[in-house]
C-alpha cells in the first residue's frame, strides 16, 4: 500500500469490552459488478473485521503483534467475492477491536496499556467495478461511522479472540 487515505479513529469512550465500529455504503448498480475490491485494515489493538455479517478472513489476533511506537502492521484482503452481489444494496464494513498486546496486558509483570490506552482502526476499501472501471471507488471508514458495544463483554490481552463470547453477529449494526 503506497499510501493511506483513510485516518485512525475510535470509539468516544471506553466500553470496557470490544468496540465495533460501523461503516455503511450502498453500491451504485449504475458501475456494474464488482470486479476487484480490497480491503487494507489495521488498528492500535486486534481486530476482525466482517463485510455484511461475513468475515473477511479466518485470521486471529489481526494484524499481529508489533512494536506500536515505530510501526502498525496491516493485513489487506480480497473482498471482491462478498461485495459482488451487493450491487444497488447496502454494504455494512464492520470493524470489531480488541486490546491485544496494544492495551492489554503484556509482560509478566502484568502491565497493562503499555503501547497506549485508546484502541483505534484504520481501514480503506478499493473497489473497481465493470463499467466504470476508470472512475472506481474508495471507500474510507471514516470518523461518521457508528460505534456500538460489540460481542464482547470483556477484552483481554493478547490470548482474548474476538468473537468468543458473542452477544450478537457483527453485521447486525446497520
Amino acid at each position: 500500500m503506497d499510501y493511506w487515505s483513510a485516518i485512525m479513529i475510535g470509539p468516544d469512550e471506553d466500553f470496557g469490552g470490544a468496540p465495533v465500529l460501523c461503516k455503511e455504503c450502498t453500491l451504485d448498480a449504475g458501475h456494474g459488478e464488482v470486479v476487484e475490491a480490497v480491503l487494507h485494515a489495521t488498528a492500535r489493538g486486534v481486530f476482525a473485521v466482517t463485510i455484511n455479517g461475513q468475515p473477511v478472513s479466518d485470521d486471529v489476533l489481526s494484524p499481529g503483534w508489533s512494536s506500536y511506537e515505530w510501526r502498525l502492521r496491516y493485513r489487506t484482503y480480497d473482498v471482491a467475492g462478498l461485495l459482488r452481489d451487493a450491487a444497488g444494496g447496502a454494504v455494512v464494513l464492520a470493524i470489531a477491536l480488541g486490546n491485544g498486546w496494544y492495551r492489554g496486558r503484556l509482560g509478566w509483570n502484568g502491565w497493562r496499556a503499555f503501547y497506549g490506552s485508546e484502541l483505534g482502526a484504520l481501514a480503506e476499501l478499493t473497489i473497481r467495478f465493470s463499467r466504470r472501471d476508470d472512475i472506481g471507488g474508495r471507500a474510507v471508514v471514516a470518523s461518521n461511522c457508528s460505534v456500538d458495544r460489540g460481542q464482547l463483554s470483556a477484552s483481554g490481552g493478547s490470548v482474548a479472540r474476538l468473537g468468543s463470547s458473542r452477544r450478537r453477529r457483527l453485521g447486525d449494526f446497520a
